[in-house]
């Protein structure tokens, strides 16, 4: 499914919960994501 349509779904899911960011990477319902938490996962993944 293309990126626009993704986005799409996402909205009509998550309804009025969902925040308009216009960031590519972003938490399920829309909201930024915290770089520590980025930091973090891409050490564990690196770790694997």
């Amino acid at each position: 499914m293309p990126r626009a349509g993704v986005e799409t779904w996402k909205r009509e899911k998550w309804g009025t919960a969902w925040l308009e960011t216009g960031r590519l990477f972003t938490r399920e319902n829309g909201e930024l994501l915290h770089p520590a938490n980025v930091t973090r996962r891409f050490i564990e993944l690196y770790k694997e």
